[in-house]
């Protein structure tokens, strides 16, 4: 079942600023942007950017503690919205929540994997959240990913994750789990709102409580909230490599890469995806392009390869 995002602004995901992100649109010859920058954001993003195109991760995990958890990669915070379903309050270390003391390198995968088996809570219940930051390689994938389309997929996608992976008992996902999931994906919990604001939030106002913020002028980062606490740390993992991959491949898909066999590639497979760029757009394209829809001149193509 298909559940209704609002979605507040309209956003043309290939004319963007590539300092402030507003949405522009370029007219003739004009390239300048309200905030004062001047640049083409035609040109393709390097390779490398593309087949990397998350960069580092913030984990927040919330729930019950009854030991300190020693690891000095995270450190203790207060969460109001955690609360306790446990009988005896003098057994417990920390209620709240411990995040990552600094954003981890996403690759290798061991390292903030590993920090998240070691520190996972002892008790979960469904107050408690498993949000996560990541920051990207390039301005303009962040960009991207503030668009409804792509919200409306993530979404159906986690859906149909949580039923195979409970259905086929491919991880140790139990009927609590997924009815966590689908709780905060219908929209039932108040810390993660089926709305998205994200031309509001990059800037630091609108709700930050949406199922997908974008807090880009505090941590430049995309926060996703609808994650609940699994029980297990290798559910959660798993999890927040689905939709990592989902992000990556979908960044990919918008940006013309191919997959191995010459196809568009963004369906998830993280791990093994491998990404070629044979049959992308070429400099002679992208010049005719600039030339047939802003009359630029020569001149001004040269212009525009140096900002690359």
């Amino acid at each position: 079942m298909t559940h209704q995002i609002i979605y507040k602004g309209i956003r043309d995901t290939n004319t963007f600023c590539k300092n402030c992100l507003k949405p522009r649109m370029f007219t003739k010859r004009n390239t300048i942007c309200e905030c004062g920058a001047r640049a083409c954001l035609v040109n393709l993003p390097s390779k490398t950017n593309l087949k990397y195109p998350s960069y580092k991760l913030g984990v927040e995990l919330e729930g019950t503690w009854y030991d300190e958890p020693l690891d000095a990669n995270i450190m203790q915070r207060e969460d109001g919205s955690v609360e306790y379903h446990g009988d005896d309050d003098d057994s417990r270390w920390h209620t709240g929540e411990y995040v990552f003391a600094d954003p981890m390198h996403i690759l290798p995968f061991k390292n903030w994997e590993s920090v998240i088996r070691n520190c996972y809570p002892d008790d979960v219940n469904r107050t408690c959240g498993g949000h996560f930051h990541t920051s990207w390689t390039d301005m303009r994938f962040y960009s991207i990913l503030m668009d409804q389309e792509f919200a409306w997929e993530c979404v159906d996608h986690m859906r149909n994750w949580a039923v195979e992976e409970n259905q086929y008992g491919r991880t140790n996902l139990n009927s609590t789990g997924q009815e966590r999931l689908f709780n905060r994906l219908d929209g039932h919990e108040d810390y993660t709102k089926m709305r998205l604001e994200p031309e509001l939030q990059i800037h630091g106002s609108g709700d930050r409580y949406t199922f997908f913020n974008f807090p880009y002028e505090k941590h430049t980062t995309i926060e996703c909230r609808f994650l609940p606490q699994f029980e297990q740390p290798d559910t959660y993992i798993k999890a927040v490599h689905e939709i990592l991959g989902f992000m990556e491949n979908w960044v990919r898909m918008k940006c013309g890469a191919k997959d191995r066999n010459g196809k568009k590639n963004w369906h998830n497979e993280r791990t093994n995806t491998k990404v070629t760029f044979k049959g992308q757009i070429s400099q002679d394209q992208v010049r005719k392009h600039l030339r047939k829809q802003f009359n630029f001149t020569s001149e001004d193509c040269d212009w525009a390869e140096n900002q690359v």
